[in-house]
C-alpha cells in the first residue's frame, strides 16, 4: 500500500550465458548398379545430400537388359533405412543372364472397387496393377466416404494386398450408411497405425510405420494385413498390439506385425574325377576333374576312351558310378584297360562298332539320349560299356527288343544298345515275372585258373571267364520279348566273372612280376 513519500520498486535481471547452438549431425546416401564381373550398370547416384540425420531414405531395385539381380553387394549398407552420420553406399549386384531361350512371363492384373452394402457403387473398378508379371506386389487402400463406414471385404474380393497371380484379380471393399445421429453432440475420433518390426522391434525396411485410419469415426472398421520381406517370415503380432482387423476406438491404436530372420540353409557339396589305367596299374591317362566342388544332386557323365594297344574290360572294383549324380564328398571313377594280344600282322582284322541310344517306349530319342557311338571299328573280341542315364520325368524300364547287352564284346559290324525309359505317372501294366531258381547253377571254374602262376591270363582264364560272360549277357538288365532266364541269377554270374577276369588278371601279374 502506499505510505506518505516515495516507495522505489526496483527489478534486478541477470543476461543469460550463452549456450552453443547444437551442431545438426548429417549424413550422405548414395546408390549404384554393378555386375558380379565388376561391371558398372549405372554409376553412383546420390539419393540423400548431406540431410540431417535420421531422415528416411529409400532406393530401388532396377532392371538392365540382359542382366538379372542377384543381392546387395557384401560391403553394401542397407537399401532402405535412415541416413546416419557420414556417407552410406548402397550397391546392387547383377549377374549376367544365361543363354537361353526366354520362357514366357506369366501376366495378371488387379482391380478394386468401392460398393455399399445395398450394392451402390461409391466407386467404380479401377485398375490397380494391369497385365504385370505374375509376382509383383500390390496394395489397395480403404478409402473415406461421406455418410458411409468400412464394414469389411466382400466374401467373393482377393486379399486387399498381396502380390500379382496369373490371370485376374478383383478387390472389393464394402461400406454401410452411417446410421442417422443428432448433429449435436461431439462425434468422438480415434486413429489406427501399423508397422512390420524384426524380432528386436526394429523396423523392417519398407515396414516403417503407416497410418492406417486417421480421426476415423469410433466404432468403424480398419483393416490390415501380413507383408512379405525378403529374407524374413511373419512369426506373431506384437505384444501389446491390437488385432490385424477391428473397430476404432477413441484414441490412438498401433498394430505391429513381429518378423523372425529366416535361416539360409548350407549347400552340400562334392567332386567327381576320372582317370584309365591298365590291369597292371599302369596310367594311360591321369586323374581329370569332373565336377570340382558342385551342389549335390548335379549331375556328370565320364566316357570310355580308346589307347592305341589297349581294351577296355570294365570298371575297377574300387570306381564310382560311371554316370550319375554328385553326392556329398569325393566320387573316384576308374576305367580299366588290358593290353591287346599279339597277333599276326598279315590277316585283316575284324572290326566292329557299338552304338548306344536312349528312347521311350514309342522308340522316340529322350532330349540329351540320342544315338552316339560307344565304340567306333573296334577289335572283335573287345570290351564295350553302357550304363543308364538320369533324364527328368521319366524312369529306366528295360532293354529295347533286338538291344545288345549294355555291356559285352564286340562282334564284327554294328550293334546298337537301346534303353528303355517309362514317362513318370503313368500306371504301367506289371510285367510277367519270370520264374526264379531257388538254387541259381554256380558255372564250374575251369581247373586251369587254380594251376601254376606261370600260365598266362590270356591264354586259359581270361578266354573262359570271357566266355562265359558273353554266353550270360543277354540277361544282365530286364529284356522284352521271350527271354526267361532268371535276371538276379544271371546278374550275379556276370559280375563275379567280370570281377574274377580283372582280379584273376591283376594277381597274376604281380606274382609274375614278383617271380
Amino acid at each position: 500500500k502506499v505510505t506518505e513519500g516515495d516507495k522505489h520498486v526496483v527489478y534486478v535481471y541477470e543476461k543469460n550465458p550463452e549456450t552453443p547452438t547444437p551442431e545438426v549431425k548429417k549424413g550422405s546416401v548414395d546408390v549404384k548398379y554393378v555386375t558380379t564381373d565388376g561391371k558398372v550398370l549405372e554409376d553412383v547416384t546420390k539419393v540423400k545430400d548431406n540431410a540431417p540425420v535420421g531422415e528416411a531414405y529409400t532406393t530401388e531395385e532396377k532392371s538392365f537388359d540382359g542382366y538379372h539381380f542377384v543381392g546387395m553387394d557384401k560391403t553394401s549398407d542397407s537399401a532402405n533405412g535412415k541416413v546416419t552420420e557420414g556417407d552410406k553406399h548402397v550397391v546392387y549386384v547383377y549377374e549376367k543372364n544365361p543363354e537361353t531361350p526366354t520362357p514366357e512371363v506369366k501376366k495378371g492384373s488387379v482391380d478394386v472397387k468401392y460398393v455399399t452394402t445395398d450394392s451402390k457403387v461409391l466407386e467404380d473398378v479401377t485398375k490397380v496393377k494391369d497385365n504385370v508379371p505374375v509376382g509383383e506386389s500390390y496394395t489397395t487402400e480403404e478409402k473415406s466416404f461421406d455418410g458411409y463406414h468400412f464394414v469389411g471385404m466382400d466374401k467373393t474380393s482377393d486379399s486387399a494386398n498381396g502380390k500379382v497371380t496369373e490371370g485376374d484379380k478383383h478387390i472389393v471393399y464394402v461400406y454401410e450408411k452411417d446410421p442417422e445421429v443428432p448433429t449435436t453432440p461431439v462425434e468422438k475420433k480415434g486413429s489406427v497405425y501399423v508397422k512390420y518390426v524384426d524380432e528386436n522391434g526394429n523396423e523392417l525396411p519398407g515396414g516403417e510405420k503407416t497410418t492406417v485410419v486417421k480421426d476415423g469415426k469410433v466404432g468403424s472398421y480398419y483393416f490390415t494385413t501380413e507383408k512379405d520381406f525378403d529374407g524374413y517370415t511373419f512369426s506373431h503380432m506384437a505384444e501389446g498390439s491390437s488385432d490385424p482387423t477391428g473397430k476404432v476406438v477413441e484414441g490412438d491404436q498401433q498394430v505391429v506385425y513381429v518378423y523372425e530372420k529366416d535361416e539360409t540353409p548350407e549347400v552340400k557339396k562334392g567332386s567327381v574325377d576320372v582317370k584309365y589305367v591298365t590291369t597292371d596299374g599302369k596310367v594311360l591317362e591321369d586323374v581329370t576333374k569332373v565336377k570340382d566342388n558342385v551342389p549335390v544332386g548335379e549331375t556328370y557323365t565320364t566316357e570310355e576312351k580308346s589307347f592305341d594297344g589297349y581294351h577296355f574290360v570294365g570298371m575297377d572294383k574300387t570306381s564310382d558310378s560311371a554316370n550319375g549324380k554328385v553326392t556329398e564328398g569325393d566320387r573316384h571313377i576308374v576305367y580299366v584297360y588290358e593290353k591287346d594280344p599279339e597277333v599276326p600282322t598279315t590277316p585283316v582284322e575284324k572290326k566292329g562298332s557299338v552304338y548306344v541310344k536312349y528312347v521311350d517306349e514309342n522308340g522316340n530319342e529322350l532330349p540329351g539320349g540320342e544315338k552316339t557311338t560307344v565304340v567306333k571299328d573296334g577289335n572283335v573280341g573287345s570290351y564295350y560299356f553302357t550304363t543308364e542315364k538320369d533324364f527328368d520325368g521319366y524312369t529306366f524300364s528295360h532293354m529295347a527288343e533286338g538291344s545288345s547287352n549294355p555291356t559285352g564284346k564286340v562282334v564284327e559290324g554294328d550293334q546298337q544298345v537301346v534303353y528303355v525309359y517309362t514317362k513318370n505317372n503313368t500306371p504301367q501294366p506289371e510285367p510277367n515275372k519270370p520264374e526264379v531258381p531257388t538254387t541259381p547253377e554256380t558255372p564250374a571254374v575251369p581247373q586251369e585258373e587254380k594251376t601254376t602262376t606261370d600260365t598266362p591270363v590270356k591264354t586259359s582264364t581270361s578266354k573262359v571267364n570271357a566266355e562265359k560272360v558273353t554266353v550270360n549277357k543277354a540277361t544282365v538288365l530286364p529284356q522284352t520279348g521271350d527271354k526267361k532266364e532268371n535276371n538276379s541269377s544271371v546278374m550275379g554270374l556276370v559280375s563275379l566273372g567280370l570281377a574274377g577276369l580283372l582280379g584273376l588278371g591283376i594277381k597274376r601279374k604281380e606274382e609274375k612280376d614278383n617271380h
